[in-house]
Protein backbone atom coordinates (compact mmCIF):
# COMPACT_ATOMS: atom_id res chain seq x y z
CA UNK A 1 0.00 0.00 0.00
CA UNK A 2 1.90 3.29 -1.22
CA UNK A 3 1.05 6.46 0.51
CA UNK A 4 0.61 9.05 -2.30
CA UNK A 5 1.89 12.67 -1.84
CA UNK A 6 0.28 15.82 -2.10
CA UNK A 7 2.01 19.26 -2.24
CA UNK A 8 0.11 22.92 -1.14
CA UNK A 9 1.27 26.37 -0.27
CA UNK A 10 -0.20 28.63 1.66
CA UNK A 11 0.90 32.07 1.44
CA UNK A 12 0.12 35.46 3.51
CA UNK A 13 0.44 37.68 1.06
CA UNK A 14 -0.41 40.46 3.21
CA UNK A 15 2.77 39.92 6.01
CA UNK A 16 5.05 38.36 2.81
CA UNK A 17 4.23 40.85 0.19
CA UNK A 18 6.33 39.98 -3.38
CA UNK A 19 8.51 43.01 -3.85
CA UNK A 20 7.37 45.29 -6.32
CA UNK A 21 9.96 44.65 -9.12
CA UNK A 22 9.11 40.78 -9.17
CA UNK A 23 6.29 39.34 -10.62
CA UNK A 24 3.69 37.04 -8.83
CA UNK A 25 4.41 34.40 -11.21
CA UNK A 26 8.64 33.94 -10.93
CA UNK A 27 7.94 34.18 -7.27
CA UNK A 28 5.80 31.60 -7.09
CA UNK A 29 7.57 29.69 -9.59
CA UNK A 30 10.99 29.98 -7.55
CA UNK A 31 9.13 28.69 -4.48
CA UNK A 32 7.12 25.18 -6.81
CA UNK A 33 11.30 24.92 -7.68
CA UNK A 34 12.42 24.81 -4.40
CA UNK A 35 14.07 21.25 -3.53
CA UNK A 36 11.04 20.69 -1.07
CA UNK A 37 9.25 20.22 -3.91
CA UNK A 38 10.88 17.38 -5.85
CA UNK A 39 8.68 14.94 -7.21
CA UNK A 40 5.68 16.40 -6.89
CA UNK A 41 3.76 16.78 -9.59
CA UNK A 42 1.06 19.59 -8.80
CA UNK A 43 1.36 22.23 -6.40
CA UNK A 44 -1.20 23.97 -5.08
CA UNK A 45 -1.59 27.90 -3.91
CA UNK A 46 -4.14 29.33 -1.74
CA UNK A 47 -3.76 32.60 -0.76
CA UNK A 48 -6.59 34.45 1.56
CA UNK A 49 -6.25 38.06 1.84
CA UNK A 50 -8.85 41.24 1.05
CA UNK A 51 -8.41 41.11 -2.26
CA UNK A 52 -9.52 44.90 -2.73
CA UNK A 53 -6.21 45.80 -0.71
CA UNK A 54 -4.29 43.94 -3.77
CA UNK A 55 -4.37 45.55 -6.14
CA UNK A 56 -5.39 44.67 -9.55
CA UNK A 57 -2.12 44.10 -10.77
CA UNK A 58 -1.07 41.37 -7.89
CA UNK A 59 -4.87 40.03 -8.69
CA UNK A 60 -4.27 39.55 -12.05
CA UNK A 61 -0.65 37.90 -11.20
CA UNK A 62 -1.99 35.57 -8.72
CA UNK A 63 -4.89 34.46 -11.62
CA UNK A 64 -2.31 33.98 -14.07
CA UNK A 65 -0.25 31.91 -11.57
CA UNK A 66 -3.41 29.80 -10.60
CA UNK A 67 -3.10 30.53 -7.47
CA UNK A 68 -6.74 30.08 -5.52
CA UNK A 69 -7.37 33.79 -3.85
CA UNK A 70 -10.12 34.09 -0.91
CA UNK A 71 -11.73 37.09 0.10
CA UNK A 72 -11.71 38.17 3.22
CA UNK A 73 -12.90 41.36 4.94
CA UNK A 74 -10.95 43.80 6.09
CA UNK A 75 -10.77 42.86 9.66
CA UNK A 76 -7.50 41.94 12.04
CA UNK A 77 -6.33 38.62 11.47
CA UNK A 78 -9.20 38.24 9.08
CA UNK A 79 -6.54 36.38 6.59
CA UNK A 80 -4.70 34.31 9.28
CA UNK A 81 -8.23 32.84 10.00
CA UNK A 82 -8.79 32.27 6.51
CA UNK A 83 -5.33 30.77 6.14
CA UNK A 84 -5.62 28.53 8.88
CA UNK A 85 -9.19 26.92 7.97
CA UNK A 86 -7.55 26.45 4.86
CA UNK A 87 -4.48 24.57 6.01
CA UNK A 88 -6.24 22.40 8.37
CA UNK A 89 -8.71 21.47 6.32
CA UNK A 90 -5.88 20.71 3.28
CA UNK A 91 -4.15 18.59 6.39
CA UNK A 92 -7.70 16.76 6.97
CA UNK A 93 -8.53 16.14 3.57
CA UNK A 94 -5.19 14.28 3.21
CA UNK A 95 -6.01 10.98 5.55
CA UNK A 96 -3.59 9.00 4.93
CA UNK A 97 -1.18 10.22 2.28
CA UNK A 98 1.82 12.28 2.36
CA UNK A 99 1.81 15.66 2.11
CA UNK A 100 4.27 18.68 1.67
CA UNK A 101 3.32 22.09 2.77
CA UNK A 102 5.14 25.23 1.96
CA UNK A 103 3.86 28.00 4.79
CA UNK A 104 4.71 31.65 3.33
CA UNK A 105 4.37 33.82 6.31
CA UNK A 106 5.51 36.01 8.95
CA UNK A 107 3.79 34.47 11.77
CA UNK A 108 4.68 31.32 13.51
CA UNK A 109 1.54 30.19 15.12
CA UNK A 110 0.35 28.05 11.77
CA UNK A 111 2.11 25.10 12.76
CA UNK A 112 -0.43 24.44 15.68
CA UNK A 113 -2.45 23.22 12.91
CA UNK A 114 -0.22 20.66 11.73
CA UNK A 115 0.77 18.68 14.87
CA UNK A 116 -1.94 16.35 14.90
CA UNK A 117 -0.61 15.33 11.00
CA UNK A 118 3.08 15.81 11.75
CA UNK A 119 4.00 12.21 10.82
CA UNK A 120 2.52 12.29 7.64
CA UNK A 121 3.26 16.02 7.14
CA UNK A 122 7.21 18.04 5.45
CA UNK A 123 6.89 21.14 6.62
CA UNK A 124 8.82 24.11 4.71
CA UNK A 125 8.40 27.48 6.33
CA UNK A 126 9.39 30.71 4.05
CA UNK A 127 10.10 33.92 5.93
CA UNK A 128 11.68 35.89 3.26
CA UNK A 129 10.90 36.45 -0.53
CA UNK A 130 12.63 34.50 -2.89
CA UNK A 131 12.82 37.42 -5.45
Amino acid sequence: NTLRQKAAVFWDIENVRVPKDCLVKDFLQKVKDLPFFEGCEDVSVTVPANVLTLGHKRREELYEAEADMFHVQSRPDAADLKLSEKLLSFVQSCENELVRICLISGDHYYSASLRPRAVFCAKYFVHIPLC
